[in-house]
């Protein structure tokens, strides 16, 4: 036989054998995990593979080849489901274990964000899914890491430390992601129109923005539904903290060790992320339904924001309601009483002044020195610097239909206020957000009746993988819980009358009780 002709045909047989090996390794890329892991050995074979190690790594290169070449990526379709049905207390231990890995959380945070990582999975179950929001008093305390962990655990994670408002509802109508933003500090508070779009999403019936779009301007609906994320140094905006489950860290100290994070976060969780879609689609229904019994913390808005949270934690039964709700008192009760805006706090100052002065009325000019006079509070450097004047003060009450009048003071009528004037604002805006009492979690045990252990009891067990150890193979780490507190004693607001009796304070229960100052 000619020679040319011997070696064509030896380079096309080379060929063929070619495209058979990477038509054998496509079709083992495009199998389940568990199909793989049967076929593997006698595909090595096939293929003359000693190693089958070695074909790991082809169909694993190839996975990801094919990929990026379909556009069937994570973030735009989503992650396949486990094969089988998965153990929500083992999977909710190892989420835990992974933060207690890798960041060092306050008491509390821990449960948060592995109930709000599950949590994103299944958002669609609820009315409501509350922001996420990891702040900081300064710059070193973990924040990015805190993010990078949880992205890597989290349904369809998109991280980013800057985004514009149009990016971002694009964004989520685009992939419908787990939004994580880092470094909100630098540009969410001066952004009026983000904020707004960031605050839409909290309830999902409002969650949209509506824009024009194209030559033709035709109007559209962007979804802003989506669970969302948010570190930043100091205390977000007012209305954002209100959406939000705050999760405050600290900068650790040196006997604090964490392990420094790797390189592919993202695929080391892959399989974790994989059993949470699982859990998620077989619990969907149950969460639909869901009706946790909330710890009554005197706000509405914060029972609101742990209701997802709270039904996740029944669903995955054994210990997590009684740790779940135990983190929801300690983190509500950590609150500052001043949480609720600028609003309430001089309220709550006007509150205290006709109590402790037993007025009935006074003057404009003589309740702004007393605000003026009070010690750490702002009403002395107001405006650039600068105290509170009659017209600031005017302007501030305004909107809670207060208005000045006229007031005799000796012999004189001035511009002034009477305690009548307050009553109701007093009654809707200061009593609705005491601290937390010391009895908050006997109201949990009395009111959550599958807990059979009580919050101390929980704070001494050792952790909530213990007891699954044999089942928990995949476990980084046993589970060390650290105690949970319920929060600090209740400080209340209440309308004063003329017996100094400071009016109802709520305890966390239904019944309200009278103290005085």
């Amino acid at each position: 036989m000619n020679t040319d002709i011997t070696n064509e045909i030896e380079k096309t047989v080379e060929v063929v054998e070619t495209k058979s090996d990477d038509m054998i390794i496509d079709e083992l890329a495009k199998l389940p995990l568990l199909e793989y892991e049967r076929q593997r050995k006698s595909s090595a074979e096939t293929l003359g593979i000693k190693r089958v190690s070695m074909l790991d790594k082809l169909v694993k290169q190839r996975k990801t080849e094919l990929e990026t070449e379909t556009g069937s990526d994570e973030l735009l379709k989503g992650i396949e489901p486990w094969e089988h049905a998965v153990d929500g207390q083992v999977l909710a231990s190892t989420i835990i274990n992974t933060f207690h890995r890798y960041t060092v959380l306050p008491d509390g945070g821990d449960v948060a964000l592995t109930l709000w990582t599950l949590g994103s999975y299944c958002f669609n179950a609820f009315r409501i899914f509350p922001k996420l929001c990891l702040s900081s008093p300064e710059k070193r305390c973990g924040k990015t890491t805190t993010m990078e962990t949880l992205a890597a655990m989290a349904h369809r994670s998109l991280m980013a430390s800057n985004v514009s408002p149009s990016t971002l509802f694009r964004s989520i109508e685009y992939w419908q992601p787990s939004l994580l933003i880092d470094e909100g500090d630098t540009f969410i508070a001066s952004n009026e129109e983000l904020r707004g779009i960031i605050n839409s999403g909290h309830t999902r019936s409002g969650a949209s923005v509506l824009r024009c779009t194209g030559d033709d301007h035709e109007p559209k609906q962007f979804s802003t539904w989506a669970p969302m994320a948010i570190a930043m140094i100091k205390t977000p905006p007012d209305t954002i903290k209100d959406r939000s489950v705050m999760v405050t860290l600290r900068r650790k100290m040196p006997g604090e060790n964490v392990t420094r994070l790797p390189i592919e976060m993202a695929d080391l969780f892959k399989d974790n992320r994989r059993q949470c879609q699982r859990w998620a689609l077989d619990y969907m229904e149950a969460l639909k339904q869901a009706e946790p019994n909330i710890p009554k913390v005197g706000n509405d808005r914060a029972e609101d924001n742990w209701w997802a949270l709270l039904a996740v934690a029944d669903c995955l039964e054994g210990e997590w309601p009684t740790l779940a709700r135990s983190a929801m008192l300690t983190i509500e009760g950590s609150k500052e009483s001043d949480d609720e805006g600028i609003g309430p706090m001089i309220l709550a100052d006007i509150q205290i002044i006709f109590s402790e002065k037993r007025l009935d009325k006074i003057t404009s000019s003589e309740l702004v020195d007393e605000l003026v006079g009070l010690e750490e509070r702002p009403w002395c450097e107001w405006k650039h610097g600068k105290p509170m004047t009659k017209t600031s003060l005017a302007k501030m009450l305004r909107p809670y239909g207060i208005k000045s009048k006229n007031v005799r003071d000796g012999y004189v009528v001035k511009k002034g206020y009477s305690t009548d004037d307050f009553q109701d604002a007093f009654k809707r805006y200061l009593l609705t957000s005491p601290k937390i009492a010391a009895t908050a979690a006997t109201t949990l045990q009395n009111g959550y009746s599958s807990v059979t252990t009580g919050i101390d009891d929980v704070a001494e067990k050792k952790g909530v993988a213990a007891r699954n150890a044999t089942q928990n193979k995949a476990l980084h780490d046993p589970l060390h819980s650290s105690p949970l507190t319920t929060g600090p004693v209740a400080i209340c607001s209440g309308v004063a009358d003329k017996s100094g009796s400071t009016g109802m304070c709520n305890t966390g229960n239904d019944e309200r009780e009278d103290f005085s100052l």
